[in-house]
């Protein structure tokens, strides 16, 4: 008995145009669909050469698209330029590509599982042969769901065992090394509180404007060695991001270096710096605006291109979503839960910045606190580790210049809480480094000092109020 196989090539058409018109739903579609979810000849050689264009980095512009298919001898095969042109007028304004991706995706289901019943009929022709059939329906069923199986031996010679990875944390720790398996920020106190940064991790670093959140950000990339690096900046070009690196990599003021005025000394140390910032694993990416859904696909292509085992995230947001009628409140509650997903999907840390409200300042004590996460609660609620700043000068000037504190407020990986010091001397410099015991030794000498000091104005000033009485 013949039957025919379920298609619908005027979806497939139409995704294809989406890609060829709309960036956002090209960066969604090329990511959610595979090759084999297109029937026709035509269709899988347009999005086959498409995928290839946005894993080279060539723009969709109708030239490109033709000059690339011609370079590759497929012009023809997608019937010419004529071909070619007729794909663009399949899409509209508000196309909902994202259902035509779910119909797409459900009708090549239905031909895996044509495929699965016919193999598994023409198996069962042979003696003996019923349990390796079920065994082979249960495993394609499931595949075809989408479950992932994974075998234990598999578990077990891909991943140490606890006891080998015991092993190893004591080996460390006997050599007085670190013990932590993740990206290691070279800050030591930090690095023993939250235990490096930890694979399929959210760690949401908070604060107020103008606190230094970006260079802070700054300054943990610089701390990380020979790894990989994956940075959004959705605030600032990648250009500025660079010279602003280089400038704390050659530890010389940015604003000097924007303004050219640097002496002989600071000149050379710029060249270095810049020839050895050349050379790390860094990539940027400074979109004016992103999806969640967009960012996702990106991160996973610096995944699959560059190896990233950490992505940086300037700032939450500035990112939106593709619902826009949604409450800023629901917007920021999806983008967390998908960056929790991601950091999951890919395995990697994704640190995060994000802008507090104004609540403490309206507060006798200024320090931040979890809940002034703007928006929603639930991006601390997701978060594995939440860190905030904070800078005592800035709400009282003169008082422990130059400290910035690094305050841990959440610590799901390690259970400690607490408040590290880093000072930055910004008349000079923009690199952070943690305060030595003897920097806060002063500062609490000197807090004590100014309470005396308060204390006694206030007795001469109630000794005065009883003589004038």
């Amino acid at each position: 008995m013949k039957i025919d196989l379920p298609e619908n090539q005027e979806i497939e058409g139409m995704l294809i145009g989406a890609i060829l018109t709309n960036p956002h739903a090209a960066e969604v579609i090329l990511h959610e669909c595979q090759i084999e979810d297109f029937f026709h000849a035509k269709n899988i050689c347009m999005f086959n050469s498409l995928k290839q264009m946005c894993l080279d980095k060539i723009a969709f512009d109708t030239f490109l698209v033709i000059k690339y298919l011609k370079d590759q001898g497929s012009i023809e095969q997608v019937g010419g330029i004529a071909g070619v042109m007729s794909y663009y007028s399949r899409c509209y304004s508000g196309f909902p590509y994202e259902d035509y991706i779910a119909e797409l995706r459900a009708l090549t289901r239905q031909r895996r599982l044509l495929f699965l019943c016919r193999d598994s009929l023409a198996e069962l022709t042979k003696p003996n042969s019923a349990d390796v059939v079920i065994s082979r329906l249960q495993d394609g069923i499931s595949l075809i769901q989408g479950i992932e199986i994974t075998k234990a031996k598999k578990l077990i010679e891909t991943n140490p065992t606890f006891e080998e990875d015991l092993e190893w944390r004591i080996m460390r720790h006997n050599e007085d090394l670190p013990t932590y398996s993740g990206v290691l920020t070279n800050y030591s106190k930090l690095d023993y509180t939250i235990g490096s940064f930890s694979p399929s991790c959210i760690y949401l670093i908070g604060a107020r404007t103008s606190m230094g959140k970006t260079t802070f950000l700054l300054n943990l990339m610089r701390g990380i060695k020979n790894t990989p690096i994956g940075f959004f900046s959705l605030e600032m070009p990648a250009k500025i991001i660079m010279e602003k690196f280089i400038a704390m990599e050659a530890d010389v003021r940015y604003p000097w270096v924007q303004d050219g005025d640097l002496n002989p000394d600071q000149l050379y140390r710029i060249h270095c710096a810049s020839k050895k910032v050349e050379e790390l694993p860094i990539f940027i990416e400074d979109p004016h605006s992103i999806t969640i859904k967009a960012l996702c696909y990106r991160a996973r292509r610096m995944k699959l291109q560059h190896n990233i085992k950490i992505l940086f995230i300037d700032y939450l947001t500035r990112i939106s979503v593709e619902d826009q009628k949604k409450s800023k409140h629901l917007q920021v509650d999806e983008i967390s839960k998908s960056l929790q997903s991601l950091a999951k999907e890919l395995d990697i840390p994704i640190v995060v910045l994000a802008q507090l409200n104004r609540q403490n300042t309206k507060r006798a004590d200024p320090r931040p606190c979890v809940s002034d996460f703007r928006e929603s609660g639930s991006i601390e609620e997701d978060a594995d580790v939440c860190i905030l700043l904070h800078r005592p000068e800035y709400y009282k000037p003169g008082e422990k210049q130059g400290l910035i504190e690094v305050m841990v407020e959440k610590n799901r990986l390690r259970g400690m809480v607490k408040t590290i010091p880093f000072v930055c001397r910004s008349a000079f410099s923009e690199r952070y480094r943690e305060a030595s015991e003897i920097e806060i030794e002063e500062w609490e000498t000197e807090k004590q000092r100014q309470d005396e000091e308060n204390k006694q104005n206030k007795k001469r000033k109630w000794g005065q109020q009883q003589q004038d009485d």
